[in-house]
């Protein structure tokens, strides 16, 4: 027990003289409610392959608003010209494709895509106290890595048809601005680069009573049945209503 409460000082020791001697300092904690629009080619709108499918020629675009949350947990210390919060954090963001799109889905019973972003960052928040307790703007930036995920999309009418994908993890940054109000709640506006994500088309199969297997991009695949490689990168514009604790 010794030995832990001599650690622990330690690293409050640490921590006080790495941000200016200060004797104040509290652990943080935080939930955001998301709301992500996205921009960039993550935007970009896409045509799909004769009603049928985006494929690997436009997975990872045409989404459009959506919605998700982060817990952050950080430590709290005045350094005498505002506050600042080292902290880690974790989210879960869903954006959707177009209604025009998901409408040609729906038309022909098929499973539409949806994108997931799940991430993981390390990161500093600044706040300048210094001119009212109530309304406390800030400042912060990230570094950290996403996990990317789709679900697979497919066609059940006349023709069967499904295709699935195999997504990798990017590196992420974030960069945002906005306002502590009161002791409990803050908005804030972020611009959230989940990173440059590789798509591998791993599955596709369209039954036309003739065996013919196609790749994402609806051609046959080579005589080494190489799947469909495409990469893509994810912005979103966050505006994030937080509440902490």
């Amino acid at each position: 027990m010794k030995k832990h409460n001599s650690f622990k000082a330690l690293l409050v020791a640490v921590a006080m003289f790495a941000f200016g001697g200060s004797a104040f300092a509290q652990v943080e904690s935080s939930i955001f409610f998301n709301m992500n629009m996205p921009v960039g080619s993550f935007a970009k709108d896409a045509s799909m392959y004769n009603d049928v499918n985006l494929g690997n020629k436009s997975i990872g675009t045409d989404a459009i608003f959506g919605i998700g949350g982060t817990y952050r947990i950080g430590y709290v210390f005045d350094i005498q010209i505002g506050l600042i919060e080292p902290f880690a954090e974790a989210g879960f963001n869903w954006n959707r494709i177009s209604g025009d799109n998901r409408d040609k889905y729906d038309a022909y019973r098929g499973r539409v895509p949806n994108y997931f972003n799940i991430p993981l960052m390390l990161g500093i928040n600044y706040r300048y106290d210094k001119l009212s307790e109530t309304f406390v703007p800030y400042g912060e930036f990230g570094l950290g890595y996403d996990l990317f995920f789709t679900n697979g999309e497919g066609k059940d009418n006349d023709i069967a048809y499904q295709l699935s994908y195999k997504t990798n993890g990017g590196f992420a940054w974030q960069i945002g601005a906005g306002v502590i109000i009161g002791q409990y709640f803050s908005v804030g506006l972020s611009f959230v680069s989940y990173g440059n994500h590789r798509i591998e088309y791993t599955n596709g199969t369209v039954d036309n009573h003739a065996g013919i297997e196609y790749d994402a991009n609806l051609t046959e695949l080579n005589s080494k049945g190489e799947a469909a490689i495409v990469r893509r990168s994810f912005n979103n514009l966050t505006i994030k209503l937080g509440f902490h604790f």
